[in-house]
Formats: C-alpha cells, structure tokens, sequence
C-alpha cells in the first residue's frame, strides 16, 4: 500500500540501490526497468509497505554495483550514478545532487 492506502505497484528493476536509513525503512532507489527510474521508495519491514518518498529523485538514477549507503543515526543516504557520475544525498526528505564525479 502507498501512503494514501492505495495498492502500490513495484516494477521489477535491475541495478538499483537499496539501504537500510532508519529504524524501521530500507530505502529503494533508481535501477533500470526497460526505462531508467528517477523514483525513491520506502520500504516499511514492519507493516510490509512500500511507499514513494515525498521528493522525486532529481534525476534518473542507475547506482548499479556501487554502494548505497544510509546512516540511520543521520536518517540520510548517500549514493552514486554511474551513467552520469552524480553524487546525490537524501536528507530530511529531500534529494540533493551535491558532486559531479566526472568532468
């Protein structure tokens, strides 16, 4: 269910990122679905529910074979785009594209 209590519906993706952020959420991100995604789920374990964050990813995001990292002390998330070598953070329900690895 979504967060209005609606059926969500996940489309199976491949290289996505995935991290643990809080006590009780594990972060889905991007990957590659026969399109490049710029959505940002959240997984509840505890009531099985996966929901869309409030904010979009600012762009389209494949972090395949590189770590997502989340800190649930900071409630935030760092992860990488490698087909555009973007560094983006997710930090108080806010995505922030904050370093270009390649120039």
């Amino acid at each position: 269910m979504d967060s209005k209590g609606s059926p969500f519906q996940l489309i199976a993706r491949q290289g996505l990122g995935a991290s643990q952020f809080a006590n009780d959420s594990i972060m889905i991100l991007g990957g590659f679905g026969g399109k490049y995604f710029d959505e940002s789920l959240i997984f509840d374990p505890n009531s099985n529910t996966v929901c869309p964050t409030q904010c979009r990813l600012p762009q389209t995001v494949f972090p395949f074979a590189v770590p997502t990292i989340g800190s649930v002390e900071k409630n935030e998330l760092i992860t990488v785009d490698w087909s555009t070598f973007t560094v983006l953070i997710y930090k108080g329900s806010v995505w922030k594209q904050v370093a270009h690895l390649k120039k």
